[in-house]
């Protein structure tokens, strides 16, 4: 159980929610 694969996880689940934000917002 890595702890830097899920921080990689969380970091990638942020940018892809903060995209989805963005495009929504537009």
């Amino acid at each position: 159980f890595g702890h830097d694969s899920f921080l990689l996880k969380n970091a990638e689940m942020n940018r892809i929610v903060d995209g989805f934000l963005k495009a929504g917002d537009g």
